[in-house]
């Protein structure tokens, strides 16, 4: 049996993550019987929305042997940018100072992504809005529900962690 490889990836500009270790990127690649390509990737990131575009980017390179098509990885891009500017504006009580988690997740079934912060958490309240009115904000898990094709938010005062899945396309 082979073993498997870990790839480092050091994303320029940070120093140390929250724990005190080198900030680094895991990715332990294995084969699936469905032959995609599976294994996890975590990144730790200042909290700045210079890194967002780079997330992006990041996921586009680590999706691109997966079984999802070109729509379904925008809008995962899309839900995970908004989840990461969440967590950096709303997760981050000391601005740069703080770091924000994104750790993705290939499986047999789909991608899953999760951004983790360290703020003091919040509580999930649906979005409501009379007919004609438009608000400005507030918006973003929203979109993120509707963009996966599952979510899930884990909150307490030590942060949040927000979960979505995009399930790869029901094979014909």
């Amino acid at each position: 049996m082979q073993e498997a490889r870990e790839c480092y990836i050091q994303v320029k500009g940070l120093r140390r993550t929250p724990d005190k270790r080198k900030p680094e990127a895991t990715l332990t690649p294995h084969r699936h019987p469905s032959r995609d390509f599976a294994g996890e990737l975590s990144v730790w990131l200042r909290s700045d929305t210079k890194y967002v575009s780079a997330i992006r980017c990041l996921l586009s390179a680590v999706c691109a042997d997966t079984r999802l098509g070109e729509e379904e990885l925008e809008e995962l891009k899309l839900a995970v940018g908004e989840a990461v500017c969440n967590a950096i504006e709303h997760g981050s009580p000391h601005g740069r100072d703080d770091y924000i988690r994104v750790t993705c997740s290939i499986g047999p079934t789909g991608v899953t992504v999760s951004v983790f912060d360290t703020g003091g958490g919040f509580l999930v309240t649906p979005r409501k809005s009379r007919p004609g009115t438009l608000r400005e904000g507030g918006y973003g898990l929203l979109l993120i529900q509707r963009l996966a094709s599952a979510v899930h938010i884990a909150s307490n005062r030590l942060g949040a962690t927000v979960t979505l899945e995009k399930r790869f396309p029901s094979a014909v």
